[in-house]
C-alpha cells in the first residue's frame, strides 16, 4: 500500500477511535460492522482490553485477514455473516465507510438496540430502498424532498473529488444525506452530532455521524 494511503487510513482510524474512547466508560460491548480485515476493531481491542469487541464481516478474504490480525487477542470475536443475520446485543455500533444503504442498515440496528453509534458513510450513490429502509428516512426531509429528488441528491453526493468543479455540490449533497440520517436518529430519541474527520483530506467521504440515546445522555 502506498505511504500516502497508509497515512490517510491511520487518520481515519484515529477519527473513529476518539468517540469510542469517549463512550468507553458507559459501554461493555462494541460491534464493528463491515469490519473488513479488522484494523479498526483490533486496534480498539488493544486500547480497551476489558471490553468485548465483535467484528462483523461477510467477505471470506477479509475474514481470513481479520483472524490473522486478531490472533492471540482476548475479548474479540469474529462473525462472518450478513448484517441482517447478526442478532447479538451490543452497547456501541461502529462502521467505517459502510457502502451506500449499509450505513443506514447499521444505523437502524443501533436504533433498534438503543446503542451508541459512530458511523462514517460512503458510496452515497449506492443507497437503495429495501423492505426496511425508505428514502428520505426522516419525517422532516420527507416534507422537503420526494424519493426521486433525494436519490438524485445521493448520487450527486459522490462527486466529492478535490479540485473539481462539482466538489462543492457533492459536499453539499453529502451533507443533506447525512442530515437525513441524523434527523432519523433524533426522531427516534437520539442526540446526534455530525463532524468532519480531521484532516478532511484523509477521505473525500469524511462525515462522521455520532449518536447517543437520550436515556443514556
Amino acid at each position: 500500500m502506498p505511504q500516502p494511503r497508509i497515512e490517510r487510513k491511520i487518520d481515519q482510524l484515529k477519527n473513529m477511535i476518539r468517540p469510542v474512547l469517549y463512550f468507553s466508560k458507559k459501554i461493555e460491548s462494541i460491534v464493528d460492522f463491515c469490519a473488513g480485515s479488522g484494523q479498526l476493531g483490533v486496534l480498539i481491542n488493544c486500547m480497551l482490553p476489558n471490553h468485548n469487541i465483535i467484528l462483523v464481516e461477510n467477505k471470506e478474504e477479509s475474514i481470513i485477514k481479520a483472524k490473522q490480525l486478531a490472533m492471540n487477542q482476548k475479548n474479540i470475536t469474529i462473525h462472518q455473516t450478513n448484517l441482517d443475520h447478526f442478532q447479538q446485543s451490543f452497547d456501541l455500533g461502529i462502521c467505517l465507510h459502510g457502502c451506500g444503504f449499509v450505513s443506514d442498515f447499521v444505523l437502524q440496528k443501533c436504533i433498534n438496540q438503543r446503542s451508541f453509534f459512530v458511523i462514517c458513510p460512503c458510496c452515497y450513490g449506492s443507497i437503495k430502498e429495501t423492505s426496511k429502509i425508505k428514502y428520505p428516512q426522516s419525517k422532516m426531509l420527507q416534507q422537503v424532498f420526494s424519493h426521486n429528488e433525494f436519490i438524485t441528491i445521493a448520487h450527486s453526493a459522490d462527486q466529492t473529488q478535490q479540485h473539481t468543479i462539482k466538489e462543492e455540490i457533492g459536499k453539499t449533497c453529502m451533507s443533506i444525506v447525512d442530515l437525513d440520517r441524523s434527523l432519523k436518529a433524533q426522531e427516534n430519541d437520539y442526540k446526534t452530532f455530525v463532524y468532519k474527520m480531521q484532516p478532511e483530506s484523509c477521505s473525500p467521504k469524511n462525515n462522521l455521524i455520532i449518536g447517543i440515546p437520550l436515556e443514556k445522555c
